[in-house]
């Protein structure tokens, strides 16, 4: 029989985790000046990607073993779009985002120089290309936000009389925000929407 000395041994000074499959993912928002003034660098997506095709996003991916969420900013930026480390300068770690989807989205804010953002090498099987929009225009645009409802359906196999409930049982439901930046003929929205937008409130002032 297991006694209280072996379960403090068991459960103390241990590196936590999250309970049941989550993952992990990091993104870089890249700062470059250009022409004196302040942009923030995206990507937009492969249309041969199978992942979200063609969406807007930042330099980003999944966090590997072994590796922090600050490594995992990096090495994604430097293996998409051919910026070297030595040219990103990280400063300050954002908020981290925790969706409905078990991941927790990471952010790294970044100085990138100017030259490295002109001699970009896209990873086509990953980037169809990259461009900038200026801070001070989403300093005086606020987004569009959206609500979206998210429901839970029961799988039809589902063992209710083990969990000795009822095949009716109210399972909880919950919704998310979903704003949307359209920026010249770009369309900003999602999880990069909302890293931006929470960045631009807190140089706002709007958010400490």
């Amino acid at each position: 029989m297991i006694n209280i000395e072996q379960i403090k041994d068991k459960l103390q000074n241990r590196k936590l985790s999250t309970v049941g499959r989550h993952t992990f993912f990091s993104v870089l928002v890249p700062f470059v000046e250009i022409d004196g003034e302040i942009h923030i660098l995206y990507e937009i997506r492969s249309q041969v990607i199978p992942t979200q095709p063609g969406e807007v996003c930042f330099p980003g991916g999944a966090i590997e073993p072994g590796e922090t969420a600050r490594e995992a900013a990096i090495r994604e930026t430097c293996e998409e779009i051919g910026i070297p480390p030595r040219c990103i300068e990280i400063f300050a770690e954002g908020d981290r985002l925790i969706t409905q989807a078990n991941f927790t989205m990471y952010s790294f804010m970044a100085t990138i120089p100017r030259s490295a953002y002109e001699n970009v090498k896209l990873n086509e099987a990953e980037v169809d290309q990259v461009f900038t929009v200026p801070l001070e225009w989403f300093m005086h645009n606020d987004p569009e936000v959206h609500i979206v409802d998210l429901k839970q359906f029961n799988r039809a196999d589902f063992p209710f009389e083990k969990a000795h409930i009822s095949p009716d049982y109210k399972w909880r439901s919950s919704n998310a925000e979903v704003p949307i930046y359209n920026y010249e003929d770009k369309a900003i929205w999602g999880l990069t929407a909302r890293i931006t937008r929470n960045m631009v409130q807190i140089l706002k002032g709007e958010k400490k």
